[in-house]
């Protein structure tokens, strides 16, 4: 019977440095899953395959998707004997690798799909898919897990786990999240949180087309306020015929000013990254950053994007815990506030407000508790209200 508890190789420590040198890494340049959340594992497990080569018996952990394929489809994912595969986004290598095409599972409403897996050499993996049939780039849980493998297989055994694509399904292009993580069933997989060991791929889902390359595909794109300035970063992993970005500024979220222009590369099948930085802003709020890429000869841009940044660095008259945070917060109110009506809001990084709540704060009602295990991975911002018009804001992080 396998050891059910993994402890680390007695080498697995003096092999860190060779992470990055040794085994079978796959740093391939393609999208990275923004807008999706971005599946986590523990640092000391990347690459899932250290220190050495993918199936090596001396390794410590041999935690990875080694074959998956699909039966069943109009076109059919076959992807096995890969080993660990690993992208570097954002600078960070992540054991998670987009697939894109030509690996794409073409499908039709009411056929049956079969998922089969197989994981490395060593440690048992659960499996679970998911698939943004919604396309609200969530993948909603438990509703979007549409297959788990059942129990817990052993290592390097092939598993199996099916699902029906909906009858009334409508043609597009969705996201489909395969994950495996260390003794962990199917059903119990996130596809968000973080596990010690496992990788996670994604794919296309085609209904009614066929999987093309996209003229331009953002990777990552973020602001953070340093120093009185924002930073805005975004990144592509590809790109046809770009001309160039335009970035604008908003502090309603409705109304948006231009503020810079920033030339493309053009055309790219690598990873290119961009820079802009905001020193004009104003201070102690919220702004909202759009930015547009236009192609060579267009007036219309390709895609638009909003982010929010809270621009203010101190603390602001109320406290959150824990933070980060993974499935609830406490706000603590200060004194100030007692005897008063306020209202709580919780914002996405976009501006959307996706909790709220209103109360009377007291002595005995001075703490406020929100359910944050719904929301997605990310960074948040609390805005809190009184009647008297006081506002205060602060920024908290759901893992």
């Amino acid at each position: 019977m396998k050891n059910t508890l993994k402890s680390l190789h007695p080498l697995a420590l003096s092999f860190a440095s060779l992470l990055f040198l040794n085994g079978k890494l796959n740093a391939q340049a393609g999208v990275g899953p923004a807008p999706y959340c971005m599946p986590l594992y523990a640092a000391t497990s990347i690459p899932c395959n250290q220190p050495g080569a993918s199936n090596t018996v001396g390794n410590t952990i041999n935690d990875f998707i080694d074959s998956f394929n699909t039966t069943g489809a109009t076109v059919n994912i076959t992807d096995n004997n890969n080993g660990c595969q690993t992208q570097i986004l954002g600078g960070v290598q992540q054991n998670y690798f987009f697939k894109g095409c030509p690996t794409y599972l073409r499908t039709q409403p009411g056929q049956v799909v079969t998922c089969n897996f197989r994981s490395g050499i060593t440690y048992d993996q659960g499996f679970a898919v998911f698939i943004d049939w919604n396309q609200n780039s969530v993948f909603d849980v438990p509703a979007e897990r549409v297959a788990a493998v059942a129990g817990l297989p052993l290592a390097a055994t092939w598993c199996t786990a099916a699902f029906t694509t909906p009858a009334a399904q409508a043609n597009g292009t969705y996201r489909m999240r395969v994950r495996c993580a260390y003794v962990t069933s199917g059903g119990l997989i996130d596809p968000c949180l973080q596990y010690t060991f496992g990788e996670t791929q994604d794919y296309y889902v085609i209904i009614g087309g066929t999987c093309a390359v996209l003229p331009i595909e953002l990777v990552t794109y973020e602001g953070n306020y340093i120093d009185n300035q924002v930073i805005l970063n975004w990144s592509t992993a590809s790109e046809l015929n770009s001309e160039y970005f335009k970035v604008e500024r908003s502090y309603d979220n409705e109304n948006f000013s231009f503020i810079s222009k920033i030339d493309a590369v053009g055309n790219s099948n690598d990873l290119k990254s961009y820079k802009f930085i905001d020193k004009g802003m104003q201070r102690n709020g919220i702004a909202y950053y759009r930015l547009q890429q236009y192609d060579k000869g267009e007036l219309e841009p390709k895609f638009s994007r909003t982010i929010a940044v809270y621009t203010n660095n101190s603390n602001l008259g109320f406290d959150i815990y824990p933070n980060p945070a993974n499935t609830e917060i406490k706000i603590a109110i200060p004194d100030a506030l007692f005897g008063k009506t306020i209202s709580v809001g919780v914002y996405n990084n976009t501006g959307r407000k996706v909790l709220e709540s209103k109360t009377v704060v007291s002595i005995d009602n001075s703490h406020l508790n929100f359910n944050i295990s719904e929301l997605e991975t990310g960074s948040y911002f609390i805005r809190i209200n009184d009647e008297n018009g006081t506002e205060m804001k602060k920024i908290f992080i759901k893992k």
